[in-house]
């Protein structure tokens, strides 16, 4: 009777090993890019809702431009109370939410696919206004590499509604 095992025996349990190795790897990424582009997309709306609740206690309105195929850019300025829509020249941007790899894949409304929207949230209710006067927008979210991950976010300007 012989100890031990045979190279073939070796080689082989070697193979299954890497096989199920690879897999695990793969599986791993999927899951990492999964968790990124929901975590990029739970900080995008919990800036909304914290932008909306500022404009709330303050009486600043503050603008987010969405741009397809690039990032959020959000600017805040004085509120004089008598035009709708703010002034958003007298504000400076600031990155809202930055994730590398992440940007905004669609924005829609109705039917309509659309290059850019600015949101206007006006005080003292912290009201949405959208710049191209829709009642609703569903913006995407996605990974630049795999567009395939992506994640919905949708304003209601007549209801407030601000969900994912």
């Amino acid at each position: 009777m012989r100890r031990g095992f045979t190279l073939l025996e070796l080689v082989i349990v070697m193979a299954v090993i890497m096989i199920i190795a690879v897999i695990g790897v793969g599986a791993f990424t999927t899951s990492r890019q999964n968790i990124q582009i929901t975590l990029a997309h739970e900080e995008t709306l919990a800036a909304l809702h914290e932008i909306r609740n500022d404009v709330r206690r303050t009486s600043e309105c503050a603008v987010v431009e969405f741009t397809a195929g690039s990032g959020v850019r959000i600017t805040r300025m004085p509120y004089n109370g008598e035009a709708k829509n703010c002034d958003s020249a007298n504000g400076g941007f600031v990155p809202l939410v930055h994730y590398e790899g992440i940007h905004i894949l669609e924005i829609r409304s109705g039917q309509s696919t659309l290059e850019n929207v600015s949101i206007t949230f006006i005080p003292p209710h912290g009201d949405m206004d959208f710049s191209n006067g829709a009642s609703e927008i569903e913006i995407s979210l996605a990974l630049r590499k795999k567009p395939i991950f992506s994640r919905g976010i949708i304003l209601d300007a007549e209801t407030g509604r601000i969900e994912g």
